[in-house]
């Protein structure tokens, strides 16, 4: 955001972050088997005014997501009955395609356990994504050691120098974030 705020010469505009939920086994009634194959998800959404963006920081960010998360799953004990929870969600999907809303998809692959998978070979050194391409993602996994969060951030390439040179991301580290489970 505040990256998106230095290329528009620091004028802010809204923010949309968007983290998926799995939904699978918090809907009142279950349609999927636990092990069937397929999605079944829901939006973690939290809209923000040009004014908030403004006064966010990074540290900010997780229990932003984290709201959204509890909000989402609040919502999804009744997602299958509901069809204005579903409505809502595609109404925040084509928010966020409009040039005045700037979205940010968040995804948590923490609890996949990369680093503990052994197909015959060993268990990996290290682990990370291939051929992500969609601008505007956000990636958190574990680091090897279990210890540790490894961020991807999928921007524009336009927009590489500002973070490069954003002080207060450099400034950020791990004490700095609240650890708040989900």
């Amino acid at each position: 955001m505040r990256i998106d705020r230095r290329i528009r010469g620091g004028i802010p505009r809204a923010c949309q972050v968007t983290q998926c939920i799995n939904i699978r086994e918090r809907t009142k009634n279950p349609v999927v088997a636990k092990y069937s194959v397929g999605n079944l998800v829901a939006l973690g959404i939290n809209d923000l005014t040009p004014e908030e963006t403004v006064e966010l920081k990074y540290e900010d960010l997780v229990p932003l997501v984290i709201k959204g998360i509890r909000e989402g799953i609040r919502n999804c004990w009744d997602i299958l009955s509901d069809d204005k929870l579903v409505n809502r969600d595609l109404a925040s999907i084509q928010r966020y395609n409009q040039d005045d809303v700037r979205g940010f998809w968040f995804t948590d692959f923490t609890k996949f356990g990369f680093y503990d998978i052994d197909f015959g070979w060993g268990k990996p050194v290290w682990a990370s994504l291939v051929n992500a391409s969609e601008a505007n993602l956000i990636i958190f996994m574990n680091n090897k050691n279990n210890d540790g969060l490894e961020v991807y951030l999928l921007l524009e390439k336009d927009e590489l120098p500002y973070l490069e040179n954003d002080e207060q991301l450099k400034l950020l580290n791990s004490e700095t974030i609240r650890n708040e489970p989900v």
